[in-house]
């Protein structure tokens, strides 16, 4: 199998697939237009520079692929994200392999995603079935797969990690309410509303936050220093974003609290209200009801926090899958 990885940097999710591939000795190529795609300018020149960047990128890829697919005589393909592959590489993909499975994590579609979801035998989608429709062509529909988002790349990680959450010490805690996520206008707002009714300033870990009354910019934080973070902090908020009038309707950052130590609250939409259902005493669509959420928490003594804790996360160690299942599903070795 071959798997070809593109995005403009490596994360959170891209993370796991890499491990998981790697320990299998496959393929992969990572298109990387980091150099330019982070450059806004209105300049028309500028823009042109970066559009020829860009297709020589494509057409550099489109060479690789050819060179791997023909020598190896490649029957498998997974694709990450898809952003870079020209329609081009699209049609010769679909002309040479047999199964191509592509994983789209976002909410928002790109343009490469137009001709690669018509290739595809198989997509896999880390959010909320009932936002198919907002995405995909109805003719592609039966293709999905709907996942929560992958935090690991085999079981075996999964059964660790949750092994050793549980032994965790969880109500030393500093801050009363925490935010995991890099700004937008739309999280500003809402988290000010909440740090208004709460009378609370909430510490914020990310990119691009100042200090203001609301907010306690934290700044960026990785790895296990954010374990160690979030575990001083009472309650997190799960906020998702909107994009081009559309709203994202689950992030990772749904997840991530608990994993780290903090009762999460989660912000409700229409398309994920199913998910989260048992959960009612966690959710809230408005700061006013996010205020509520938080006094519940905010009560609790360490005893039922900590049984709190524990039900959210024996829900995601049910429902998270990890690489290997993922793979184990498509039926690939």
């Amino acid at each position: 199998m071959y798997l070809t990885f593109f995005r403009t940097k490596i994360g959170l999710d891209e993370e796991v697939f890499i491990k998981f591939f790697d320990a299998k000795n496959q393929n992969f190529i990572n298109f990387d237009d980091t150099n330019y795609s982070n450059i806004i300018t209105k300049n028309i020149f500028i823009k042109l520079v970066k559009k020829i960047f860009r297709k020589k990128l494509e057409n550099d890829l489109l060479f690789d692929v050819k060179k791997v697919v023909e020598t190896f005589k490649v029957n498998h393909v997974f694709i990450f994200n898809g952003k870079g592959i020209s329609r081009d590489l699209s049609l010769f993909l679909r002309s040479r392999v047999r199964h191509i499975y592509c994983y789209f994590p976002d909410a928002v579609k790109h343009k490469d995603m137009y001709h690669l979801e018509d290739i595809a035998k198989t997509i896999i989608f880390p959010k909320p079935a009932s936002y198919n429709k907002i995405i995909f062509k109805e003719k592609n529909l039966k293709k999905i797969k709907n996942i929560f988002p992958v935090f690991f790349s085999t079981r075996k990680n999964k059964l660790d990690f949750f092994k050793k959450l549980k032994e965790q010490n969880t109500f030393k805690k500093k801050y009363k309410l925490g935010f995991l996520g890099n700004f937008s206008k739309f999280k500003y707002n809402s988290l000010a509303e909440i740090s208004k009714l709460n009378n609370t300033k909430i510490a914020v870990v990310g990119t691009g936050w100042s200090d203001d009354n609301f907010i306690d910019n934290i700044g960026p934080i990785y790895g296990n220093a954010l374990f160690d973070f979030f575990s001083k902090v009472n309650i997190g908020i799960a906020i998702t974003d909107s994009n081009n009038n559309l709203i994202d309707p689950i992030t990772l950052r749904y997840f991530q609290y608990s994993m780290n130590n903090t009762v999460p609250i989660f912000y409700i939409n229409n398309y994920n209200r199913d998910i989260f259902s048992e959960f009612q005493n966690l959710c809230f669509e408005n700061s006013v009801e996010a205020s509520d959420r938080i006094d519940y928490i905010d009560n609790l003594n360490s005893k039922d926090y900590k049984k709190l804790l524990n039900r959210v996360n024996n829900f995601f160690f049910k429902n998270l899958k990890s690489v290997e299942d993922i793979m184990a599903s498509l039926n690939v070795k």
